[in-house]
């Protein structure tokens, strides 16, 4: 499984822009003007120092999670799923539902290749949605957040990260018990 995951098409590093993408600073923008409305209009304010920091912070966690994992665009996951004259928008709904997960980046969806294995996706991407779903009291889990918690390394699992397991057999039981319960 892991030499198929590997072989897998990835996007080149040049496709990927340095600057944080424009969606995710729009969102770091948004929660700095709703915690300090005056703060951001002085370049030399605390609060504007603290906001040039979180999109740092942000850009670091985004390059880092880019870089641990292997991605394909949406017509690579089309072709993945069994391509088909529909799968595009197939796959597009599903992504919707939270049944696959893509992260939006400068335009693109990218979606990460340990979800896929002989045409299907892991049932352990869409519960995770949903369990998060749940927590969130019905609103759409930020899919960064789903990719961080599918990287995260877990004592559970030997000290291996979720989407080091999500195929194996050995770790399905302890896999599922993580989701469920969202454990960090």
């Amino acid at each position: 499984m892991t030499e198929r995951l590997s072989s897998l098409p990835q996007l080149p590093a040049r496709q990927f822009p340095s600057e944080i993408d424009a969606q995710w600073r729009n969102q770091i923008d948004r929660d700095f003007r709703e915690g300090c409305p005056d703060g951001l209009s002085n370049s030399r304010s605390p609060g504007y120092q603290m906001y040039l920091g979180a999109i740092a912070r942000a850009n670091e966690a985004r390059n880092q999670l880019l870089k641990e994992n292997q991605f394909l665009t949406t017509e690579e996951a089309v072709k993945e799923l069994g391509g088909g004259e529909y799968a595009s928008s197939i796959t597009l709904a599903a992504v919707r539902r939270g049944s696959v997960l893509a992260v939006p980046d400068h335009g693109y969806h990218l979606y990460p290749t340990f979800q896929f294995d002989s045409n299907r996706v892991s049932p352990l991407v869409g519960l995770l949605h949903d369990v998060q779903m749940q927590r969130l009291d019905g609103e759409k889990p930020d899919p960064w957040d789903l990719l961080t918690f599918f990287s995260v390394r877990r004592k559970l699992l030997g000290g291996a990260a979720l989407k080091d397991c999500l195929w194996k057999e050995k770790f399905a039981e302890a896999s599922q018990y993580i989701v469920e319960n969202a454990l960090v």
